[in-house]
């Protein structure tokens, strides 16, 4: 039985005897005339949010995060550490994990991009990230689509693997000088992390896929994988805390905490 202050004190002032006989971080335990009864004590639920997955190692690590054994969940998320994970009162760590701006760059062109902002992307989020040849091709692109004027797109490949090298776009010109013609790869290797708080890198296959249904030349890249590769992700990360945290006290899981992440 679990008895507040209030009625604890009432007891007392009957003409009970109460004597504290043990005390841990949620209440205390008082002998009342030989019986032992409990007094909970309120406790405030601490909740910490780090910004950098150092200054969220260094917390666990330090005394100030508990002693109580604890449990780590890691998904595409957050990294949610509960402190004391049997406890009645959770205690919480939490880090935001932020897509890299190169995974948010590659999330862009995956959607279907312009010409002009595939470039864009190439030049900025996605530097260092795909083969340049794809920023070369696509600098070198000059096919402006007059209205009315017919767009050709044909699969370049070995016929007897099945396999597409590449796409030739053709523009006729309305003024009768013929056809307007440029040529580009469409298999393509996008290498780069997932989020802001991890260091590893991934690799990513792509299929370039050029689209003129709905007018303008637009470029769309198919993942390859992109899922299992999320996943080879998370469970490095894992790996990695798992290196990092001291002792036994934590055990580190994929997956979302049922409190949810905070």
């Amino acid at each position: 039985m679990t008895l507040n202050v209030e009625t604890i004190n009432r007891i007392i002032e009957l003409g009970a005897k109460a004597e504290i006989v043990a005390e841990d971080a949620f209440a205390q335990h008082v002998a009342i005339n030989g019986k032992v009864t409990a007094i909970q004590k309120i406790v405030s639920r601490r909740r910490h949010l780090f910004m950098s997955r150092v200054g969220f190692i260094a917390y666990l690590n330090s005394e100030k995060s508990g002693k109580e054994p604890g449990a780590i969940f890691v998904n595409d998320q957050s990294v949610y550490a509960d402190l004391n994970y049997m406890g009645e009162v959770p205690q919480v760590a939490n880090l935001p994990l932020t897509f890299a701006e190169e995974y948010a760059g590659l999330c862009t062109i995956i959607q279907g991009v312009s010409q002009k902002v595939l470039w864009r992307e190439m030049l900025t989020r996605l530097s260092g990230c795909i083969d340049n040849g794809l920023l070369v091709q696509v600098s070198n692109l000059n096919i402006r689509q007059e209205s009315g004027s017919n767009v050709k797109i044909e699969h370049l490949g070995l016929e007897q693997q099945k396999t597409d090298k590449g796409v030739r776009i053709a523009v006729d010109d309305q003024n009768g000088k013929g056809s307007l013609v440029a040529e580009l790869d469409t298999k393509w290797t996008w290498t780069g992390r997932i989020w802001e708080a991890f260091e590893q890198t991934f690799s990513i296959e792509l299929t370039m896929e050029v689209d003129i249904s709905s007018g303008p030349l637009r470029f769309i890249f198919h993942p390859k994988r992109l899922e299992t590769v999320k996943r080879e992700a998370r469970l490095a990360l894992v790996e990695e805390i798992k290196n990092q945290i001291s002792g036994e006290r934590f055990a580190v899981y994929e997956g979302t905490h049922s409190g949810g992440s905070e």
